[in-house]
């Protein structure tokens, strides 16, 4: 019964696919927030990476105008970044009016931490709001738990927008911590956008320390 379920869930899932429209209205850095997805997917053939900090660094490849794969890790500068290397996917299956919606999943294979999960995108890219609810495990580690989140993006011209997002989950994900609450505004180009803010932990006393900057570039080609 559960195989007939699954199988029924995908060939769906491939038929909305096939029948979503492309978002006309997408710019540089649409298919995610500072930190979490949107339901926002790349034209096809379209080739995005990602730095966070010039520490973290992801390349994303569109191969349909509704799906992508990726691969990210920390910057190779010593030899232990293997260790941090993830694989990325995600589909968009829903296009409705102002409603979308998109399925995504990433694993690490040095720790096999997994995360699949679902975010469904309300309104145009410019003004949206962004509700995701997805699955983390990881082995070897009391880590164990569903995660949701919530955030929204408001544009106040062609080239700046203001991105608030925050996250949470029953378990903590590392040491107290259960979630994050960021902000950042996204100047936008025609090829890339910079996000600039910060990111705050839930669950953690951070004393006078408001707080964690965060600098996050996109270029898409």
């Amino acid at each position: 019964m559960n195989k007939i379920f699954l199988a029924t869930v995908a060939i769906l899932v491939m038929v909305l696919a096939l029948s979503a429209q492309v978002n006309p209205e997408y710019k540089p850095g649409d298919q995610s927030l500072m930190l979490v997805p949107t339901a926002y997917t790349m034209p096809s053939g379209s080739n995005a990476i990602t730095n966070y900090e010039v520490v973290f660094i992801q390349y994303a490849h569109s191969f349909t105008n509704h799906t992508h794969l990726s691969i990210a890790s920390m910057m190779p500068i010593t030899s232990d970044f293997v260790q941090t290397i993830t694989l990325g996917v995600k589909q968009r299956y829903l296009v409705q009016g102002i409603v979308q919606s998109t399925v995504f999943g990433s694993f690490t294979p040095d720790n096999r931490m997994l995360i699949v999960g679902n975010v469904v995108s309300l309104g145009k890219p410019s003004t949206s709001l962004h509700l995701g609810l997805a699955y983390g495990s990881e082995e070897g580690n009391a880590f164990d738990a569903p995660i949701f989140y919530l955030g929204a993006r408001k544009d106040f011209s062609h080239k700046v927008a203001l991105l608030i997002e925050y996250g949470n989950s029953t378990t903590p994900i590392n040491g107290a911590v259960k979630g994050i609450a960021s902000m950042c505004f996204r100047f936008i180009g025609d090829t890339i956008s910079w996000d600039l803010g910060g990111v705050r932990p839930v669950g953690i006393d951070m004393g006078n320390l408001n707080f964690f900057p965060v600098l996050k570039a996109t270029f898409e080609f």
